[in-house]
């Protein structure tokens, strides 16, 4: 990526260029590198989602989803779709049932402010990591989608990691 689209504030505020070791960008999450120089994603560092310039609490959220009564389990994250960071469930149905996308967000758009729809989706997942050894392949998931979304998305920034980053 080179950079935020007309927006060289931004871009040198997510960057760090250093000498030994090249390019860095700020993601926001928090990660370690093991002996065989992988990286492993175990937490994030900012703890909301700002929608619409609104603060939006992933664990309130979550509070919430989990008094559905089809749902075991559940984890909201942010996602960026279009420029715009909208909120995503990932949750685990209770045994036996049914329960579709468009039914959980339905439920949730009645018992919260526009802002805090799950306007990034719903997706459906055997379990929900609750630890920092099993959160790798939960994010293995998010990333996948993110790269999706990305490509099926006409967001400016597409150009520019077409052509190569530095």
């Amino acid at each position: 990526m080179k950079g935020y689209w007309r927006n060289p504030r931004a871009t040198s505020e997510i960057f760090v260029d250093d000498p030994s070791t090249g390019r860095w960008m700020r993601t926001g999450d928090i990660a370690y590198v093991d002996s065989s120089g992988r990286f492993f994603i175990v937490d994030r560092m900012k703890e909301l989602i700002k929608v619409k310039g609104n603060q939006v609490a992933p664990a309130e959220l979550e509070g919430i989803l989990l008094e559905h009564p089809s749902l075991a389990d559940a984890c909201v994250v942010g996602v960026t779709i279009r420029g715009e960071e909208l909120p995503r469930a990932y949750v685990v149905r209770k045994e036996g049932e049914k329960v579709k996308e468009d039914e959980v967000k339905e439920w949730l758009s009645k018992r919260v402010s526009r802002t805090k729809r799950l306007d990034g989706g719903v997706v459906f997942v055997d379990a929900v990591p609750k630890n920092p050894v099993s959160f790798p392949i939960l994010w293995q998931t998010w990333w996948r989608e993110a790269e999706e979304i990305h490509m099926l998305t006409d967001h400016p920034v597409r150009q520019d990691l077409t052509e190569g980053s530095a």
